[in-house]
């Protein structure tokens, strides 16, 4: 999943969103990504999912609020992927 970020000067920066930002979002929230995107879609969801991607990256130093307040929109590049089974992929 890669999230795009236009902010209030006019900067965009795409975050890629890795397994370490997934996990980090449903211990903060108490909720799996793939619930979230399907059942209780809220904005805040997708966009802390792409801080914290920055954020691990060092792009983005501030607390979660105070960047927030510099994004003036943002794109989800596709929904969040579903891991595959590892068993089925094995051709055992």
């Amino acid at each position: 999943m890669q999230i795009q970020f236009t902010f209030t000067d006019g900067r965009t920066v795409a975050a890629k969103v890795l397994p370490i930002d997934r996990i980090m979002f449903e211990r903060k929230f108490s909720t799996s990504v793939m619930q979230a995107a399907t059942v209780d879609q809220r904005e805040e969801y997708f966009i802390w999912l792409g801080w914290h991607a920055l954020h691990r990256q060092g792009q983005a130093s501030e607390d979660f609020d105070t960047w927030l307040a510099t994004i003036s929109d943002y794109e989800s590049g596709g929904e969040p992927e579903v891991p595959s089974d590892p068993v089925a992929n094995t051709g055992s």
